[in-house]
């Protein structure tokens, strides 16, 4: 499995309110790194990691008793490369299978996918179509837990349209994604290989003894062929142009 970008995500309210309690999570982006950290918010709040008999990394608190708040891996999703390449895992989706292909793509061989069997990931819908000065554009992949980003380029101090437009000009340029909210300028990422293990972001916080599952991460702009902005549907998955 892999743990999740250290690409600051974008998280709700509610996720930060919840896990606020136990620690402060600190990022640091300067020239010459980029790393975050967790601290506990009391300084006797006692903190202990370790990983149990099934493999599984846990981080508990003791806050009067001990508390779960981080725990890998949690679902299917997190083994690393569960729909291979292109395609995209939700733990929540209703369907059959988890995974699904990102947009413009369709699975490599719809057998295996019906035999459950989705690690063959996925290609591209319409091959004939060029995605180099043809129309082509971007659509959004919200809340994710981006890409392996072991072969990626970060560029620092973008603006989100500028990020779109340096992935739009390479057209070996797969995907982006911008830490960058409305007006800020902030790192920037783009893919120019197969975008590999992508899931949706779900944290999941303990709330009054039930789990609370929040979405977070950044959204992914997957590039696309015109005939594929002409059909992407309002939803999950939106336009870019």
């Amino acid at each position: 499995w892999r743990i999740p970008s250290w690409l600051k995500p974008r998280r709700s309210a509610k996720a930060e309110t919840t896990a606020s309690y136990i620690n402060k999570a600190t990022y640091v982006n300067n020239r010459d790194q980029v790393y975050g950290f967790y601290t506990p918010i009391n300084a006797s709040t006692l903190l202990t990691a370790f990983v149990d008999e099934l493999g599984s990394f846990k981080l508990v608190a003791w806050v009067g008793k001990w508390v779960e708040f981080y725990s890998v891996p949690g679902d299917q999703c997190v083994a690393y490369g569960r729909c291979g390449a292109f395609g995209y895992c939700d733990s929540n989706n209703r369907q059959d299978l988890e995974c699904t292909c990102l947009p413009g793509y369709k699975p490599r061989s719809a057998e295996e996918w019906y035999l459950r069997d989705a690690s063959g990931g996925c290609i591209k819908e319409r091959k004939e179509l060029s995605m180099c000065g043809h129309g082509e554009g971007f659509v959004k992949v919200a809340n994710t837990n981006i890409p392996d980003t072991s072969k990626a380029h970060l560029l620092m101090s973008l603006s989100m349209n500028e990020c779109k437009d340096e992935c739009l000009r390479n057209c070996s340029c797969l995907a982006y994604a911008s830490e960058a909210e409305e007006g800020e300028r902030a790192n920037c990422i783009t893919w120019y290989e197969n975008l590999m293990d992508v899931r949706t972001y779900v944290r999941r916080f303990p709330e009054g003894g039930l789990d609370l599952y929040v979405r977070g991460g950044l959204d992914l702009y997957v590039r696309v062929d015109a005939v594929e902005l002409g059909v992407v549907i309002n939803g999950p998955l939106q336009n870019d142009y």
